[in-house]
């Protein structure tokens, strides 16, 4: 008599590219906050959330309403950049976390990583529980002058993710 086996799958790495319409949230929101501590806050139109690598989308790819599917231990790992892949305006995201609903990822850890004299930032985390939730995220955004960058304020931008099984 045979038996059947099974195995666990194993953890996926889950990328999520936050792209910013830096020309929208310029328009919309023109006197930011100048102080990191007291971000201005946007609306969800003002970002779109892509995801690639999961175990299947449910909807919202391309929105600020993501929701797709992972098992709990999969690796998320997020980055920020303007629709101009900050090449004209920049964005810098400075900080992650929790905001409301299902606890789904638990601690956000941030990588800066160097390419090429070029700075970028990773947060990653892991899936831990299936829901829904809310999460903040609080970036800079730079203009260009020139040949050089600067800073035209911070905000904070309020997303959600949905995972399923």
């Amino acid at each position: 008599m045979s038996e059947d086996v099974v195995f666990a799958s194993s953890a996926k790495s889950i990328d999520i590219l936050m792209i910013f319409d830096t020309e929208y949230i310029k328009k919309m929101y023109p006197n930011p906050s100048q102080g990191q501590g007291f971000p201005t806050s946007i609306d969800r139109d003002c970002g779109f959330l892509l995801c690639t690598g999961s175990r299947g989308i449910i909807s919202g790819q391309g929105s600020g309403d993501l929701s797709f599917r992972a098992n709990e231990g999969d690796k998320v790992s997020f980055m920020g950049t303007s629709m101009s892949d900050n090449s004209g305006d920049a964005v810098k995201v400075s900080r992650m976390g929790y905001l409301a609903g299902v606890n789904v990822f638990g601690h956000f850890l941030v990588n800066t990583i160097n390419e090429s004299g070029v700075e970028f930032t990773r947060f990653g985390a892991t899936v831990r529980s299936r829901g829904n939730e809310e999460f903040y995220v609080q970036f800079a955004l730079y203009t260009r002058d020139g040949s050089t960058q600067k800073l035209f304020g911070y905000y904070y931008w309020s997303p959600s993710i949905a995972i399923a099984s």
